[in-house]
This record gives C-alpha cells, structure tokens and sequence, in this order.
C-alpha cells in the first residue's frame, strides 16, 4: 500500500472515528458547548478532510483523464454494492459526526441536526471530483444513497434516542 493511502487511512481513523466512549452524551447541566472541543473539532475536521481530499486527488485521479463536469448513472452496476457502501459510509459518518459534536457540549438536537450532515459533507466532495472523469462521472444515485444514510440516523436518533 503507498505512503498516500496509509496517510488517508490514518487521517481517516484519527478525524473520523474517536473512541465511543469519549463521545458520551455529557451531563446535562452543561448548556453551552465546550469551545476548545469544538475548535479542537473544527480545525481537526478542516485539516484532516482537506488533507484526505488532496492524497485521493493524487492517488486516485492523478492518472485519469479529465473532462468537463458530467453525470453518469451506473445505478445497474456493482449490483447495488456501489449504493450499500454509500449509504453505510455516509451513515457512519454521520453518526461520528453526532459523537463528536455530543463530546463537544452541542445540545444534543443541534448535535443531531448538524452531525447527521457530516456524510453528506464528506461524500459529495468525492462525487463532484467523479464528475470530471472521463471514464465516469458523478452519480446521482450514490448522492441519493449518501442522504439516505445521513437522514437514516438522523431519523434514527430523532425517532428512538439510539444508534
């Protein structure tokens, strides 16, 4: 495996999946958000994604051909493997989101709210980048598989308190 995707790999564990544990729900009596977590959150999150987004470019598009933006709907290959790995992904990326944002004193509905965004956030970059490539492009069909695994926890989380 080469150093880029080792160092994807790393950025990826360390920003997007703390310990369960750390991202406890924190006691009710604290009503405003710890702001060094969520600087500590918000420029890990800024580092680390920007970081991963540059390593992918160069080890995965690097060599491709690029094209204008466009679509491609390839929503009748991988059978369906494609959609089931988006919609996993961007659900627990989502539920991370959540946890961390918990861990940073958010109230837990704004925590809901805005960390169910995080695999939308983190997912529609990818697609857009899909969109310049030549052999393919960008699928509406893994956008829509994205939301649904961010909006499936966010219901989740909303409708019985769990995850």
């Amino acid at each position: 495996m080469s150093r880029t995707l080792l160092l994807l790999w790393f950025c990826f564990l360390l920003v997007l999946h703390p310990q369960r544990g750390m991202a406890a729900i924190p006691d009710s009596s604290a009503t405003v958000p710890n702001k060094q977590r969520l600087v500590l959150l918000g420029t890990g999150f800024a580092v680390g994604y920007t970081g991963m987004l540059v390593s992918l470019n160069k080890a995965w598009y690097k060599d491709q051909n690029r094209t204008s933006f466009h679509f491609f709907n390839d929503n009748r290959q991988w059978k369906q493997m494609d959609k089931a790995g988006h919609f996993w992904g961007a659900f627990h990326e989502s539920r991370a989101g959540i946890d961390m944002l918990r861990w940073a004193g958010v109230p837990d509905k704004q925590a809901i709210l805005y960390g169910g965004l995080t695999g939308i956030i983190l997912q529609t970059p990818i697609e857009i980048f899909d969109g310049f490539q030549a052999d393919y492009g960008a699928s509406v069909g893994d956008a829509i598989a994205n939301t649904v695994g961010s909006a499936a926890v966010v219901v989740q989380e909303l409708a019985w308190r769990e995850v």
